[in-house]
């Protein structure tokens, strides 16, 4: 079986993943110094910065399962067979992260994000398939999955 993972981002954002790092530190600082409240922070904590979103596709097959990698180690999500009418098209979306601090400064931080998205027959989408790298040859890539999948791909 020939698969591929993908993973297309954090789940929790930039900031959100910083704070998990944050209490993973502090859960295992008070581990080491014999608190029980390091327990329940080093879970929080590695759930918090390493859940990401992730794809997985299987050539062979011809199908795809969408979903979290929890904790960074256990994926979910269930497998669903590519149909025929099915297309894959490049989306381009803009993310905004905003955060306060607490002397009421903002800090944006602005993810742009080319992704390949899975769509079905009526055009609703499915799930974005693979991140494609900021000056990357879209196209090229867009070409290159559709064929190995089989589907069509349609531009913007």
């Amino acid at each position: 079986m020939k698969t591929q993972m993908h993973c297309l981002g954090k789940s929790f954002g930039p900031v959100a993943s910083f704070s998990g790092l944050v209490l993973l530190l502090a859960g295992l600082i008070s581990l080491a110094q014999g608190a029980w409240v390091g327990g329940v922070l080093i879970p929080l904590g590695t759930f918090i910065s390493f859940t990401r979103s992730c794809t997985h596709i299987d050539f062979d097959l011809k199908r795809v399962r969408s979903g979290d990698k929890l904790f960074g180690l256990f994926v979910n999500g269930r497998w669903q067979k590519l149909r025929t009418g099915m297309y894959l098209q490049v989306f381009h979306s803009d993310k905004l992260y905003r955060n306060y601090s607490r002397g009421n400064r903002v800090l944006d931080i602005v993810q742009k994000n080319n992704v390949i998205r899975l769509y079905d027959e009526q055009g609703r989408k499915v799930c974005d398939l693979m991140a494609l790298k900021e000056g990357s040859d879209e196209e090229g890539q867009l070409s290159v999955m559709s064929e190995r999948l089989g589907l069509i791909s349609k531009k913007e």
